[in-house]
């Protein structure tokens, strides 16, 4: 009897095996499309544009000894850096959507974002986003200037 349950449950995986594949290669490839789409490389390459201009100020900071050709050249070394990185951020996005979306939900996304509403959120989503991060670092450096008394009387000597 186990062995008869065995040997249907392995015929029952080995049959589903090819619909699943079919399936991953499907969600896959609307993955791809809903990638292009909503422009995921594109956006995260504005992304670095927009952080490039913290650069100098940043490394001037942690360097203050540094010329400007060193900082620039600073500049391009993180630059190149990005670029590389950023190289595989459409596989990867395809990857994540295809692994926690349905067909259906891929497909509906894609069909939205195909509607003249969905381009225009498309269109308006890079500079929401880049205000959404300014908003949060700004928040976050406050936070930290509220919180530096307290995080000092913590490890301040005990009197």
């Amino acid at each position: 009897m186990l062995k008869s349950m065995t040997a249907a449950l392995c015929l029952a995986a080995a049959a589903a095996s090819p619909a699943l594949a079919q399936d991953e290669a499907e969600r896959e490839a609307v993955a791809l499309e809903l990638v292009q789409i909503t422009q995921v490389a594109e956006i995260s390459h504005q992304m670095l544009e927009a952080l490039e201009p913290t650069l100098g100020p940043s490394l001037q900071r942690n360097y203050p000894d540094a010329d400007e050709a060193q900082i620039e050249e600073g500049i391009q070394i993180f630059r190149e850096e990005m670029t590389e990185a950023l190289s595989g951020i459409t596989d990867f996005a395809v990857k994540l959507y295809a692994e926690r979306f349905t067909l259906a939900e891929l497909q509906a996304a894609r069909d939205f974002y195909e509607t003249p509403e969905g381009a225009r959120m498309i269109e308006l989503l890079p500079g929401i986003m880049q205000e959404s991060q300014q908003y949060g670092m700004q928040q976050g450096m406050q936070a930290g200037v509220r919180a530096q008394p307290r995080i000092e009387e913590i490890f301040a000597p005990a009197n």
